[in-house]
């Protein structure tokens, strides 16, 4: 997961500096699902052991 959010970021920041306003909104939001779903598969796991 780490290397896909990893790649997600270069690629952003490429975009940031060549890409259009589009394409950076949409890489952004990409980077933010993928943030995202690191934050939250912890605490669901975490519920499934407690029951």
């Amino acid at each position: 997961m780490m290397k896909e959010l990893e790649k997600a970021r270069r690629n952003l920041y490429v975009l940031i500096e060549t890409g259009t306003s589009e394409q950076i909104i949409e890489a952004s939001r990409h980077v933010d699902k993928l943030i995202l779903k690191e934050l939250i598969q912890p605490k669901c796991q975490k519920n499934d052991n407690d029951n």
